[in-house]
């Protein structure tokens, strides 16, 4: 009898919980299909259908029936014992990461005790730290040497190594660098100037904009190519992102909208590769 009072107080319980989880999903709707629905995004919570709900609540019922039978205290305390010696996973770190072996000796040459000789014991323990890196630069010389033949005084010489922007000392790797940063962790070109000089770099905000905008006439046939790909589609997702944007030569912001397609037909067993295509 104690049992069953126990499940009707918390079957109680949980249809409080379904009305509460109603109201919480008829405000997530309301600001879904609002003027509001980026916010619900940002926030990071999901509008849940009702059916999903009344499943979830079902399962956390059937799983509270099963009331387990009282164990002595004996078998808890063994049983928290046993969790404490379980000894403790580090995650290693990833093994990509540039790695130095940093081999500690012990100061001691011979025994102190006996005189004797050291050996090796069993593996050495290991234990790893993980160190950072300032942003560093590489510079690459391109060395182009002349040569005139003997005979007849011909000179040669190697032609010049293309570069992403002509008349630019600018890499690609360096271009790749600012472009993630500004577009990729939406780090402003001036604080880029700043970190570049801390390790060294003095380089102006007006450099690097017009790198960018070099960048963006360079990945154009890139971009087109990819949007073909994306809108050849039999189906296509959009959605756009109203934002601030300057007004040139009136000095105010006016509404901009970014809007983003998404081809991906995986769900469905497609085999075509999934883009995603911002404009």
């Amino acid at each position: 009898m104690h049992r069953v009072a126990t499940l009707k107080r918390r079957l109680i319980e949980r249809d409080r919980e379904v009305e509460h989880l109603k109201l919480q999903l008829s405000k997530l709707r309301r600001w879904k299909f609002g003027q509001s629905s980026e916010s619900l995004q940002e926030s990071g919570q999901l509008a849940l259908t009702l059916e999903e709900l009344k499943a979830a609540v079902m399962q956390a019922v059937l799983e509270s029936a099963a009331v387990p039978e009282p164990q002595p205290a004996a078998a808890i305390e063994g049983r928290s014992a046993a969790l404490k010696k379980r000894p403790v996973r580090r995650k290693h770190l990833p093994e990509h990461f540039e790695s130095h072996d940093n081999v500690i000796e012990p100061e001691e040459c011979v025994c102190a005790d006996c005189g004797g000789e050291f050996k090796p014991l069993g593996k050495p323990d290991e234990s790893e730290v993980l160190e950072a890196k300032i942003v560093t630069f590489t510079v690459t010389r391109h060395i182009r040497p002349k040569k005139r033949c003997c005979s007849c005084s011909r000179i040669v010489q190697a032609p010049a190594p293309s570069r992403p922007i002509e008349k630019s000392f600018a890499g690609a790797s360096m271009l790749a660098l600012v472009l993630m940063w500004k577009y990729g962790v939406h780090l402003p070109l001036y604080r880029q100037c700043q970190v570049f000089a801390h390790a060294g770099l003095t380089i102006s905000r007006t450099t690097l904009m017009q790198w960018v905008a070099a960048s963006s006439t360079l990945l154009g046939p890139l971009v087109q190519a990819l949007a073909r790909h994306v809108l050849s589609a039999g189906n296509v997702n959009a959605d756009d992102t109203p934002f601030k944007v300057l007004a040139p030569g009136s000095g105010k912001t006016k509404r901009g909208y970014l809007w983003t397609y998404v081809r991906d037909g995986t769900a469905w067993g497609s085999r075509d590769p999934p883009a995603v295509w911002y404009q």
